[in-house]
């Protein structure tokens, strides 16, 4: 039982720490933008009849930010959280990302050559990204997410 705790702990700091991250953008996006050449942007967005497989069918809905910095050290990325409800077959709990120097990965169930689209509505096919991928206690699946896109 304590090595299952230790396993939620990470797990559940991340989404607390991207939580904070969308909580205080949303609440403070002039400050966010205003004096670093930053420019932050929340959104949500929900999608219904989502089909992962043949007739596998689920509900999704996304808060995040789209992070845009300009200059020496310019990135344009995605943060965000999304919650599926529905039938989770094929998912499987853990850490996928995509290959270095590749917008691929493995990503269960989507396969070895899974790609990641912006939710944002500005962006498209990202470079690269990084998922957590947890199943809640009410049945429905968490993802949190950070990927990022050409400036």
């Amino acid at each position: 039982m304590e090595s299952q705790s230790r396993a939620r702990r990470p797990r559940s700091r991340l989404v607390l720490l991207v939580g904070v991250m969308l909580a205080v953008t949303v609440l403070f996006p002039a400050t966010a933008s205003a004096h670093s050449g930053t420019t932050v942007t929340p959104f949500k967005v929900t999608y219904s009849g989502v089909e992962v497989a043949p007739g596998q069918l689920l509900d999704v809905s996304c808060a995040g930010i789209n992070v845009v910095t300009t200059g020496r050290h310019a990135i344009n990325e995605d943060i965000e959280v999304c919650t599926w409800s529905g039938d989770r077959t094929g998912f499987v709990p853990g850490f996928y990302h995509s290959d270095p120097g590749s917008p691929v990965g493995n990503f269960p169930p989507f396969g070895p050559t899974a790609l990641w689209f912006s939710d944002d509505g500005v962006n498209g096919i990202a470079n690269s990204w990084a998922a957590l991928v947890s199943f809640d206690r009410n049945g429905t699946l968490t993802i949190a997410s950070v990927s990022t896109y050409p400036n």
